[in-house]
C-alpha cells in the first residue's frame, strides 16, 4: 500500500448520523469531490452497455464467474456484490477492477444452495448486496491469512448455513434456499412498516454503520456519482446483521479513522494482490482497492 493511498483514505469527514432500524448510519463526505475516477459498476452502467457477467463456460464453476467488459470504461466489481441468474445466485468475495475491453474471472460464493440449472445466460445485480453477516464470514477467512482448500470449503458451508438460519428466523421461504428471499423479505418489511433509508447527501461517498456507539461496518466508493447507485444497497445489506454480537475489540464511532490507520500500521501483515490490499487491524477486517495509487473502494467489518 503506497503513501499516496494512505493519505487518500483520510480525505473524508464524517457527517451527522441518521437512524435506520436500530442502527446509526453516518455519511462519509468527500473533502475533494472534484476528483473523479473513470470507472463504472454493474449498477451504474447503462443496461445496454457491452458488459456481461456469466458462468465461465457451459458447464459452470461454483467458485468463479466470467466478466466480459467491452465498454470504454473500467468496471468495479465490489466485494459483496450480489448477482442473480445463470445457474445459481452468487456473491462476490473479492473486489476487482475489470479493465476496459478485457475479460476476467473473479472469485464468488454460492448464495442459492438448492439450484444448479440455467435460468438466464447472464447474471444481473440484485437490489441488495450480501448482508453484513456474510461479509463478516468472508473477512474472517481473509483475516486468517490463508486460502487453503479446506477453509474455502468451510466458508461455503458457513454461508449456506447462515443463510438458512436467517431465512428461517425471518420466515423467508425459498424453494432453492436463496439469499434473495431473505433480502426481499427485509425490503417488504421496510414498505409495510414505512421504514425509510437515510437520504444520500451531496458529495457523500460512503457510510459507517454503528450500533450502541461502536462501528459495525464501513463502505466507501471514491466517486459520489457511483456511490449514488449503491447507497441504498450498502445501507440495507450492512444492516442485515443476523445474530452477530458486538465485537470484543470495539472501536467507538468517534475514532472511526483508526480502522483505516490501524490497517496501514499493520500493512506488512496484509495480503496484497496487485491493486487489492486485504488486511486486518484492531479486531476489524476488510480490503482496499486502488487505482493509480488512489483509493477507489474500501469495505470493513469487525472480525
Amino acid at each position: 500500500m503506497t503513501h499516496e493511498l494512505y493519505l487518500e483514505m483520510f480525505s473524508y469527514q464524517i457527517g451527522t448520523p441518521s437512524y435506520y432500524r436500530n442502527f446509526k448510519v453516518y455519511p462519509l463526505i468527500s473533502k475533494s469531490p472534484e476528483k473523479r475516477f473513470p470507472f463504472e459498476t454493474l449498477r451504474s452502467i447503462a443496461s445496454d452497455a457491452p458488459v456481461r457477467v456469466s458462468e465461465i463456460d457451459s458447464s459452470g464453476t461454483v467458485s468463479r464467474v466470467k466478466i466480459k467488459n467491452r465498454s470504454r470504461k473500467d468496471i468495479l466489481i465490489p466485494i459483496g456484490q450480489s448477482i442473480i441468474g445463470a445457474k445459481q445466485n452468487r456473491m462476490v468475495i473479492e473486489s476487482a477492477l475489470i479493465k476496459k475491453r478485457s475479460t476476467a474471472k473473479i472469485p464468488v460464493k454460492c448464495t442459492e444452495a438448492g439450484r444448479w440449472a440455467l435460468l438466464s445466460e447472464h447474471f444481473s445485480p440484485d437490489h441488495t448486496d450480501a448482508p453484513f453477516f456474510l461479509l463478516r464470514s468472508v473477512n474472517r477467512l481473509k483475516r486468517a491469512g490463508t486460502e487453503s482448500g479446506y477453509l474455502k470449503y468451510r466458508l461455503q458451508q458457513d454461508i449456506w448455513r447462515q443463510i438458512e438460519i436467517e431465512r428461517e428466523h425471518k420466515r423467508a421461504y425459498s424453494p432453492t434456499g436463496a439469499l434473495k428471499a431473505l433480502v426481499d423479505k427485509v425490503k417488504r418489511e421496510e414498505q409495510e412498516m414505512n421504514i425509510t433509508l437515510p437520504e444520500r447527501l451531496q458529495n457523500q461517498e460512503g457510510v459507517i454503520i454503528s450500533k450502541d456507539g461502536y462501528i459495525l461496518a464501513m463502505q466507501i466508493f471514491r466517486n459520489s456519482d457511483i456511490y449514488a447507485h449503491h447507497h441504498e444497497a450498502s445501507i440495507r445489506s450492512l444492516c442485515i446483521t443476523g445474530n452477530a454480537p458486538l465485537p470484543e475489540e470495539r472501536i467507538k464511532i468517534e475514532d472511526w479513522y483508526w480502522v483505516l490507520a490501524s490497517g496501514w500500521r499493520y500493512c506488512k501483515k496484509a495480503i496484497n494482490k496487485g491493486n487489492l490490499h486485504i488486511f486486518s487491524a484492531d479486531g476489524y477486517s476488510g480490503e482496499v482497492l486502488e487505482y493509480d495509487n488512489r483509493l477507489i473502494h474500501a469495505t470493513f467489518t469487525y472480525a
